[in-house]
């Protein structure tokens, strides 16, 4: 690393130390949405055992998060976030799972048409859910 770079580097850390401290007002401020996991479970229509194997975590987990003792923080608040705003893409991804994991998921998207887009005419049956259409 160029000394110029790694200097930048260490400034941008000092500065971060100071804005943490209250010495130093910061720059701009992103806030992201807080997700509502219990909606966007119920969204996709599953029960926490299989919404957790979905999202690949443990039950435990998501109940801790659904009641409120814990918050889902980096990759997972995302991965979250994602599920609520773009399912498609949630269960296109799971459907091209290795075929190691062999739990499945029933997801009840019939009021969804951009879901079941996003099967039609797929030549590779899902692995890790099986998604099975509804008009219930």
């Amino acid at each position: 690393m160029r000394d110029e770079l790694f200097d930048e580097l260490v400034e941008s850390l000092r500065e971060g130390g100071r804005i943490v401290r209250g010495e130093e007002e910061a720059a701009r401020e992103t806030e992201l949405d807080e997700p509502s996991v219990g909606a966007i479970r119920d969204e996709f229509g599953l029960s926490q055992a299989k919404f957790a194997a979905m999202l690949g975590i443990s039950v435990r987990t998501l109940q801790n998060w659904e009641q409120g003792r814990r918050r889902p923080r980096g990759p997972a608040r995302v991965l979250l976030l994602v599920a609520a705003r773009h399912p498609h893409v949630i269960l296109d991804t799971i459907r091209h799972q290795d075929d190691r994991v062999s739990t499945t998921v029933k997801v009840d998207c019939a009021h969804d048409a951009e879901v079941q887009d996003a099967f039609a005419g797929s030549a590779r049956a899902p692995t890790l859910a099986r998604v099975e259409w509804s008009d219930d």
